[in-house]
């Protein structure tokens, strides 16, 4: 884990202490664990150009991806965070006030699909959880934005209500015409699958 650094370090000690039960405490350590950490870099490593306005959707407590995109793109000037899970934002807002991010990463409860499609702002998008999502990725693209699209063939987890059994299908799925990347990485029980591109 190179790319970590004290500051870092310390909001996700500081969050973790701030969970207020065991369960909350173990929720968000799990969100910056080994596989969680490669999966983002994996992705953070074949995105191109010099995004300003970025969306994550399903972001969980945004401890990783908004940390490792600043480190690439130290142009961004905002990034919208948006998960609709309520449990998740105390922490994530802990995380980021210890981060100083106020200013640059917005925190959003809502629908992903809601929020994506009444905003349209955005340089690029990514979706690292789009096995959790109840829709395909081809719903919300739009024209001249990046996207960059995570998903498996993790079947049978709880929350993973539309893997894909395949790159192709979950390629296919995306509604990406122009694409960089698609590539899938072997995690051992299951197969990750990146798509990068543009509609």
């Amino acid at each position: 884990m190179k790319f970590l650094d004290e500051k870092y370090l310390g909001a996700l000690a500081t969050s973790v202490m701030h969970a207020k039960t065991l369960d909350e405490s173990f929720s968000f350590a799990n969100s910056f664990r080994e596989k969680q950490i490669e999966s983002k870099q994996w992705l953070i490593n074949h995105l191109t150009g010099n995004p300003k306005h970025v969306c994550i959707l399903g972001s969980w407590y945004s401890s990783v991806l908004p940390y490792l995109l600043f480190k690439r793109f130290a142009i961004i000037d905002k990034i919208d965070c948006v998960d609709n899970d309520p449990n998740v934002q105390r922490l994530a807002k802990v995380f980021r006030h210890f981060m100083g991010y106020e200013h640059r990463v917005n925190l959003w409860e809502k629908d992903a699909k809601e929020f994506i499609t009444t905003n349209d702002e955005y340089d690029l998008v990514i979706n690292t959880s789009c096995e959790h999502m109840p829709f395909d990725m081809n719903e919300i693209v739009k024209k001249k934005t990046q996207y960059a699209f995570e998903s498996n063939d993790y079947f049978g987890i709880d929350g993973h209500i539309n893997c894909k059994k395949s790159l192709s299908e979950f390629a296919d799925s995306t509604g990406l015409r122009e694409i960089s990347t698609c590539e899938e990485r072997d995690m051992g029980h299951y197969k990750r699958f990146l798509v990068v591109g543009k509609c």
